[in-house]
């Protein structure tokens, strides 16, 4: 997904009408379609799932409006899968979905949430961890389709995908369905009360401006589903895995058309912070001392559930995952992550590992 840094710009005319015109015209098209795909979970799952949905406990506690829109208890078309403390995956129909404006970060809770010790499933949450953190929200909402395609934590939820049937003789027809976790899971506000949600795999393309054939093809073997409120059931089962598919591309259309039309105005957003954070230089821990001619190797630990971009003398190198450890090797320099760690060089460190976030 997008790993360009985003920042705020104003709002263009063609964005404001011919971008609109262009989402409304497609959701016009969605609506007298056929229940989509429920997912390939067992009978066993989809009951567990439909009992979940069935509790009222979400229901009665209170819900904290946003200007976005996104609020609400919301019930998924599929049978998504929620690991608990000890490491059982339950599954789950039914969110309460909240919206911090402050941090800009969007959580899905299950009624799990609310319990403790082994049973407690911590929220599903999209978010942002570069400035600004309502980048994102900006450019979507421009054109009334506010989305997030960063996750906060995310790896502990699981959705149905497939793989391709065969790589070789049909590489772009859905073969063996697989778990996989909403690590790559964007989301994207349809109408107020429907949210699709899913790999947004169309977005690189319209990043890159282009899209043939083969990769459009690779890309319709994503699974997509929807999440939505009581209200917007009927609404939300008329359409399709093709509708949503539609209705991905076309906002990744959309998307690109806005990004390029801000770009200039993020970068400088993005650099006036930078310097506002760090106005004498990025910060350096410990002494200095004269590195070795040669290559440093370090290996660098993620421990926290948010993405950590990587730095080098300022400038952006890789961005670690959620939770992982990777080796880096450097001549020499300071590196700097966006959680706020950084270390100068030296060849003392060969080797070392070093935490960068909690």
């Amino acid at each position: 997904m997008m790993k360009t840094k985003l920042t705020v710009g104003l709002l263009v005319l063609a964005l404001s009408q011919g971008m609109q015109t262009n989402a409304q015209g497609l959701l016009g098209k969605l609506k007298d379609k056929v229940k989509s795909a429920e997912g390939s979970a067992s009978k066993k799952d989809q009951t567990r799932a439909d009992e979940d949905a069935a509790q009222n406990f979400l229901d009665q506690q209170s819900i904290k409006k946003d200007s976005y829109g996104f609020g609400g208890v919301y019930y998924c078309s599929q049978v998504i899968y929620g690991e608990n403390e000890a490491g059982d995956k339950v599954p789950l129909k039914k969110f309460l979905f909240e919206f911090d404006e402050k941090k800009m970060e969007l959580s899905a809770k299950s009624q799990y949430a609310y319990q403790s010790g082994n049973q407690k499933i911590r929220p599903l949450v999209w978010g942002r961890t570069s400035y600004p953190l309502d980048a994102v929200l900006r450019i979507s909402n421009s054109f009334k389709q506010p989305a997030l395609i960063e996750r906060i934590s995310s790896e502990h939820f699981y959705y149905t995908n497939y793989k391709p049937k065969d790589y070789n003789e049909h590489p772009y027809e859905r073969g063996a369905a697989e778990l996989v976790s909403f690590a790559d899971a964007d989301i994207m506000q349809l109408e107020p009360g429907i949210l699709l949600v899913g790999n947004n795999r169309y977005m690189p393309l319209h990043n890159r401006g282009e899209q043939n054939k083969t990769e459009y093809d690779d890309v319709k073997i994503q699974n997509l589903m929807l999440f939505y409120t009581a209200d917007k059931k009927e609404q939300a089962q008329t359409y399709t895995a093709d509708d949503l598919h539609a209705f991905a591309n076309q906002f990744a259309q959309l998307y690109a058309q806005g990004f390029k039309r801000f770009k200039n105005d993020l970068d400088k957003e993005w650099a006036a912070e930078m310097k506002r954070l760090y106005p004498n230089g990025i910060p350096r821990s410990g002494s200095s001392s004269k590195s070795s001619s040669g290559s440093i190797v370090v290996y660098l630990n993620n421990k926290s559930d948010r993405p950590v971009k990587l730095f080098r003398n300022g400038k952006y190198v890789t961005t670690l995952n959620p939770r992982s450890k990777r080796s880096e090797s450097f001549s020499s320099g300071t590196l700097s992550t966006d959680s706020g760690w950084s270390a100068e060089l030296n060849a003392s460190m060969n080797k070392q590992e070093f935490v960068v976030a909690q």
